[in-house]
């Protein structure tokens, strides 16, 4: 579109004939649209979870990784994230070279 100009910033700035609403934010603080607020990180309020009566074996509340260190035990945890994640990268390995 020839009607944006870059600075040496990096903004971007549109023909006014063009623009629809003005956006600014940051995504985890604020947004505001038109100069008006939509969402502020400080203004939010934490939802009460409610454990599920069933879980099912694939929740992360299960993995490894996170029961070793809410043992107490960081170094363990660490090697068994580390176990899952060259497991996780194997089995990606395996499906990109079975799409061959």
């Amino acid at each position: 579109m020839s009607d944006c100009k870059e600075d040496k910033t990096g903004n971007i700035s549109i023909d006014k004939k063009f623009e629809m609403a003005t956006i600014e934010g940051e995504w985890s603080r604020f947004l505001n649209i038109n100069d008006i607020c939509y969402w502020r990180q400080d203004e939010q309020q934490c939802i009460d979870m409610k454990k599920m009566d069933y879980t099912i074996p694939s929740d992360s509340h299960f993995r490894d990784d996170l029961i070793l260190l809410k043992m107490g035990l960081p170094e363990k945890s660490q090697e068994a994230k580390v176990y899952l994640e060259e497991k996780q990268r194997k089995d990606k390995a395996l499906r990109i070279n079975n799409k061959k």
